[in-house]
This record gives structure tokens, sequence and C-alpha cells, in this order.
């Protein structure tokens, strides 16, 4: 069972930036194995979702050109860190979901760090056909081109893992991430813990909890 002493506040992390919600509102965060508050996150307003949006298409312009080394490095250093904070991580996830600590780290973790490594590789490896002449007097190219921020959104039973499916193979195909977790869950996909300092941050913008109406 979690530490229902320890008392988590999550935090939007925009930009590599860190910064509660504009208007200062919050949600409170209880663990479903105690039925015990132990934080709180912030509540999202379409102020907030502008800002993470218009970071990550910030971030989109540089993110977008780097080569497939750099993102599959990235996304390398992302997985190395994950399991050095195997234990932050399990605190996060537990307290939130409520799930056996030992399941979480025994067969989710790995696989979530699995997940990334294996994107790091596609990442080198992204399919394209030659160059040929399909049609007489000119040579057609397929050329794959990042698409821009993609907006994701994550359930409340397996946060970090739904969050890594989502997020490495939008970064391994040079996209940039807005990503809105569960209200009830928002603490395991926060970057804070895991986030390497020499990895582009600005590639990963979190809106972390509901949006106003939402």
């Amino acid at each position: 069972m979690a530490d229902t002493d320890r008392r988590t506040t999550v935090l939007y992390h925009v930009n590599g930036k860190e910064a509660p919600a504009t208007s200062g509102a919050t949600l409170s965060l209880v663990n479903p194995a105690t039925g015990l508050p132990h934080g709180t996150a912030p509540r999202s307003g379409p102020e907030d979702v502008d800002a993470a949006c218009r970071a990550a298409e910030d971030a989109f312009q540089s993110w977008s050109t780097t080569t497939p080394g750099h993102r599959q490095t990235t996304l390398l250093r992302i997985a190395d860190a994950l399991e050095r904070e195997a234990d932050a991580l399990a605190d996060a996830e537990v307290t939130d979901t409520g799930k056996p600590r030992a399941l979480f780290l025994a067969d989710e973790l790995p696989a979530i760090v699995d997940v990334l490594r294996h994107f790091a590789g596609a990442a080198r490896n992204l399919p394209g056909a030659t160059a040929a002449e399909y049609t007489p007097g000119r040579t057609s190219v397929l050329r794959r081109e990042p698409v821009g921020v993609c907006a994701q959104i994550t359930p409340w039973n397996h946060p970090l893992m739904m969050a890594v499916w989502k997020i490495a193979p939008a970064l391994a195909a040079g996209n940039t991430v807005v990503l809105k977790p569960s209200d009830a869950t928002p603490s395991p996909p926060h970057p804070s813990p895991v986030w390497p300092p020499s990895t582009s941050r600005p590639a990963y913008s979190t809106s972390s909890a509901r949006v106003s109406g939402g």
C-alpha cells in the first residue's frame, strides 16, 4: 500500500517548466485503495490548453528537423531514466490508481521501458519507397514528414503505460505532444522525476488535468 501521508502536488509541465493552472483551480487526488485524498492537480482552463499547444507548436519547429539518430538517443535516455526512477514512478502509479506495487514494477514498467526502446529503434527505420519513374519523364519520391502537434488523452487505469504508448511513436516520427491524462490519475505520466536534462523537453508539453467543461 502506498504511503498515505505523502502529499502529491502535480503541476503542468510545459516547455520544460512547471506551473499551476492559470486560475489557481485544483482537483483533489484520491487513492482508491484507501479512499483518502493524497494530493492535488491543476484544473485546466482554455488558457492552459492554449499555452501547452503554443509550446508544442514552437517545439515542433526544431524537433521536426532533428535527425533519426537524435530522436533515437532521446527516447533511449527517457527509457533509461524510467528504469532509474522506478521507485518514484511506482509511488505515483500506486497512489493514484490503488494497484499493487509489485504488479506495476514486475509487469508494467518493463513493458513501458521496452516500448520506448522499440520506438527508439523505429526512429531510424521509418518505412518509405525509393524514388522511381512511375510516369514517363517524371520521378516520384515518397517522403515521410512529421505532421505536427499530437493531442493525446490517456485513461485512468494504466496512466504511464498508455502515455508512453502514445508519446513514443509520436516523438520518434518527429512530432510533438500535448498530453491530457485522466484527472483521477495525472501523477504517473508527469515527466519531472524522469526527464533527463539532455533531452528536448519542449517536445513534450502536458496539460495534466481536466479542461473546464470537459
